[in-house]
């Protein structure tokens, strides 16, 4: 009985008008009207992420973003991972980024424990400022130096920031691991749980 209720049978999972076909009358039960613009897009999404082995497909990497002040019309599918918020710092547009991806604070260096400094001067107090200030600078160096031009972290010192700024490196601020994950997954970025300068293996790649 039940091969006779078949109304469609889907040839070519590749395929997007198929795909999209497929999807109208679920997508239709939820947005009504709207189907005829959501089941591509929903199609298209799908496709480009679907692995060799179709029964280890996740519906984890596909995300829907929203932006204020367009409408349902002007959806988009963007392959790789969307941010919805600004990077931190003067730059702002990077091409052929090489993606460094850091899951502690991007700042100065803080000990475990607590500990006393004994200063007798005011030209100590200086002295030991600087010799923080250099050692991050030279962080920040060493990071440039394997060719990173931009770095995502949890949080970002205003020291450090300065340096970055410095250095021309865009900030992008990502307090959300599992967007930590997306933007690593989407660069082939390998995430880093210290300060410390990363491999070429380690770095990501974006357009």
């Amino acid at each position: 009985m039940l091969p006779n209720l078949v109304s469609y049978e889907l040839g070519d999972m590749k395929n997007v008008s198929e795909v999209s076909h497929a999807l109208t009358s679920c997508i239709a039960s939820k947005m009504h009207g709207l189907e005829d613009v959501i089941a591509p897009l929903v199609a298209d999404a799908c496709i480009s992420i679907l692995p060799a082995n179709i029964n280890t497909f996740s519906v984890e990497n596909v995300r829907v973003t929203k932006i204020p002040g367009a409408s349902v019309s002007d959806s988009m599918v963007i392959k790789g991972a969307v941010l919805t918020s600004n990077t931190q710092g003067v730059v702002k547009h990077v091409r052929d980024a090489k993606v460094a991806i850091y899951t502690c604070d991007f700042e100065m260096g803080q000990a475990e424990t607590k500990g006393t400094v004994l200063l007798t001067s005011a030209q100590e107090l200086l002295d030991y400022n600087k010799g923080e200030e250099r050692n991050l600078e030279q962080k920040v160096k060493d990071i440039v130096d394997k060719g990173v031009n931009v770095v995502v972290s949890t949080k970002f010192g205003e020291v450090a920031a300065h340096f970055l700024d410095k250095y021309n490196v865009m900030m992008v601020k990502c307090p959300s691991k599992h967007e930590m994950r997306r933007i690593a997954r989407s660069t082939k970025a390998i995430a880093l749980p210290k300060l410390q300068p990363p491999t070429i293996d380690e770095i990501g790649k974006c357009d």
